[in-house]
C-alpha cells in the first residue's frame, strides 16, 4: 500500500457529519423506544428520514412521518425559554407545507445532546 503525502488531500470526516449522524442516531433511538421505526433516507433532498408508527398490537399504522434533521454545536437559544432559533429557507418550509404527509423539523443540540422539534 502507497503512503499518502503529508499534505495531499484526503477524505475527511468533518465535524458536521459526526453530529448530524449523532442526531438521526439520537431520534432513532427515540422512536425505537415507542415502538416504531426510523429509516434514513438514501437521497436527501430535504428530507433526511421517513417515520413509520405502529398501533399497540404491533399493527403498522397508513401513512407516514417525513423528518428534517439539523445538528449543531451552537445552538441559538430564545432568552428566557426552552426554545430555539433556526432559520430556514423558504423554498425549503414551502416544500414542507405542500407534503401530503406531515413533516417535523429536528435540531439537535449535540453538545447538549438534546433534540428539539416542531411539526411543519
Amino acid at each position: 500500500m502507497a503512503k499518502r503525502k503529508k499534505n495531499s488531500p484526503t477524505k475527511r470526516r468533518t465535524r458536521e457529519h459526526v453530529i448530524a449522524d449523532l442526531a438521526v442516531n439520537h431520534i432513532e433511538r427515540h422512536v425505537l423506544l415507542c415502538g416504531h421505526t426510523l429509516q434514513r433516507t438514501v437521497h436527501d433532498y430535504g428530507l433526511d428520514a421517513i417515520l413509520t408508527t405502529f398501533n399497540g398490537r404491533g399493527e403498522a399504522e397508513n401513512g407516514l412521518v417525513w423528518m428534517q434533521v439539523k445538528a449543531t454545536d451552537h445552538p441559538d437559544r430564545l432568552k428566557g425559554h426552552d426554545s430555539l432559533a433556526v432559520r430556514v429557507e423558504r423554498k425549503h418550509l414551502l416544500f414542507w407545507m405542500g407534503e401530503l404527509f406531515p413533516v417535523i423539523v429536528v435540531v439537535y443540540d449535540a453538545i447538549g445532546d438534546r433534540a428539539y422539534w416542531l411539526h411543519v
